[in-house]
């Protein structure tokens, strides 16, 4: 009789562990889904780290302008300047990390780029003239959409 206790108790208590670390790793794969289901955090726009992302994404937009003024040198001003234009190795333009670009981008005469930072809630336009603006813009699918231009700093 004492032995069927003995065996009835350590049945018991392997399956109260295997409850255990089954609940264990629901409550670890859940955290691992919602750390891919929830959407980045915006920064706060008054905060310096938001200056800083907005000063990266500025620097960024103007890079990428003087990488096409390279490229347009070098070929036709009525070429078409992108993105992976600027980034060959003889434009020099290196996207940073973090850097969402969009735009209609264009020709030399025509060339608009809007940028910012992802986390930011400010986006920036840099014109043909190497001007560089804020932008009133909405997010669609990972890109910048612009609706208008606010000022030029």
């Amino acid at each position: 009789m004492e032995s069927e206790n003995e065996d009835t108790d350590s049945g018991a208590i392997a399956k109260k562990w295997l409850w255990g670390v089954n609940i264990i790793a629901m409550l670890f794969i859940g955290g691992i889904i919602y750390s891919f289901v929830t959407p980045p955090t915006q920064v706060d726009p008054e905060s310096e780290q938001a200056s800083t992302f907005d000063a990266e994404a500025k620097s960024d937009l103007k890079n990428l302008y003087w990488a096409c003024l390279k490229f347009w040198e070098q070929s036709n001003p009525d070429s078409s300047c992108d993105v992976k234009t600027a980034s060959k190795p003889e434009n020099g333009y290196v996207w940073t990390s973090g850097i969402v670009i969009s735009g209609p981008l264009g020709n030399k005469s025509n060339f608009e780029a809007w940028g910012k930072y992802f986390s930011s809630s400010k986006a920036y336009a840099i014109n043909s003239s190497g001007e560089v603006s804020v932008i009133e813009h909405k997010m669609n699918g990972g890109a910048i959409e612009k609706v208008e231009p606010l000022s030029y700093k």
